[in-house]
């Protein structure tokens, strides 16, 4: 299959295969879905949550979100740069705006019914742009993409997850403490609230790449050694993607399952594939793309985040003596608040930790304070 779509009217470098596998595993009703879109160069896996006719309507709104997403900025972004004016991959925001577009969809219908009310899912995508060497990742919850390249299998998302979340707030924590805390707890989620943070990665694609996408259902009986090995015995994604369902389901599975392999090979008579820094312009396209210079740019913006929910979080200008007005109103009220310090127990969660589980997290909260 061939994926033509992106921009600067360049001859693709590579050729994508992809291919798809899902089965409802021990449950009795499926919340995962998949999405296979070589027209539009996407390919997803969303894993719903809230129940039997409410996750699996999660999930399908998202993935259907995002490619109506996509068809309708298809033509927009056909001319659009390579890398913004802030050095961004034109592309990566795209993707990251389709997550936000997915989500929208499923909050509006969360709120037209009972049934309905609280459903969620997690999602990830990917998004090759072989014209220009690079490939787009992003993810919300805790479905993964593993990249295999040259035998080595190296994850590329983190779970956004109360396990994480711990690594990143409360490293210290006591083991004991840790020891009690509710597993498999996930702490982003599309359908949760309406400021949805989605992290995106912009990577080198290189010849032979695979990448597979996979809900929790795989990776909690499968080890990346599991993983690896499959890869490193198939070849087309087709017979990956089979592979990898068998090896899931013989473990056996106690959820649904759901994956999606995309294989990137260089086309035939390519014999170099020239290197593009996938997170920043080259310094040509910087100078030609960038704006106007302001008598502050060497002032820093700091966000900091205040106690009170409902207040604004102040923001700080580094060095202090720099121009604030312009900076300032740049700033300010144009992005969602960053996480509370006490994240663990106020994000919104989709498995919703039991009452003994969340007095400990409020015990901890407090003692930490």
């Amino acid at each position: 299959m061939t994926i033509t779509e992106g921009t600067d009217a360049v001859a693709p470098l590579f050729e994508v295969d992809a291919a798809s596998e899902k089965n409802i595993g021990s449950r009795s009703y499926d919340e995962d879905g998949v999405l296979v879109r070589p027209d539009l160069g996407l390919f997803a896996v969303a894993d719903g949550a809230g129940g039997e006719n409410a996750g699996n309507v999660a999930s399908s709104i998202a993935l259907a979100g995002i490619a109506r997403h996509f068809e309708a900025t298809k033509e927009a972004t056909s001319t659009a740069p390579v890398f913004d004016v802030l050095g961004l991959p034109t592309f990566a925001r795209r993707l990251s705006s389709g997550f936000q577009a997915a989500n929208r969809e499923v909050l509006d219908v969360a709120k037209s019914g009972s049934r309905y009310r609280g459903m969620g899912t997690t999602m990830v995508a990917v998004f090759p742009a072989p014209q220009h060497g690079l490939v787009h990742v992003a993810h919300v919850g805790d479905s993964r993409c593993y990249r295999m390249r040259q035998g080595r299998l190296e994850l590329l998302t983190m779970d956004h997850s109360l396990a994480n979340e711990v690594l990143e707030l409360r490293p210290d924590l006591p083991e004991a403490d840790s020891a009690r805390l509710p597993r498999n707890v996930i702490t982003r989620a599309l359908g949760m609230s309406e400021a949805l943070r989605v992290t995106v990665r912009t990577l080198d694609l290189a010849p032979l790449d695979r990448f597979v996408l996979s809900s929790d259902g795989l990776t909690d009986v499968l080890s990346d050694d599991d993983i690896a090995e499959v890869l490193s015995t198939t070849v087309r994604a087709s017979e990956t993607a089979k592979a990898l369902l068998a090896r899931a389901l013989a473990a056996p599975a106690d959820d649904n399952v759901a994956v999606v392999v995309v294989r990137v090979d260089a086309y035939h008579g390519v014999s170099a594939v020239p290197k593009r820094h996938a997170t920043r312009p080259p310094p040509s396209a910087r100078r030609a793309s960038r704006p106007p210079p302001r008598s502050d740019d060497d002032a820093e913006i700091i966000m900091v985040d205040e106690e009170s929910d409902d207040s604004d979080p102040e923001i700080v200008v580094v060095p202090a003596n720099a121009g604030r007005s312009e900076l300032l109103s740049a700033v300010k009220g144009r992005f969602p608040r960053p996480q509370p310090r006490s994240v663990l127990d106020k994000a919104r969660t989709v498995d919703e930790p039991t009452t003994d589980e969340r007095r400990l997290l409020e015990e901890e909260d407090g003692n930490g304070e």
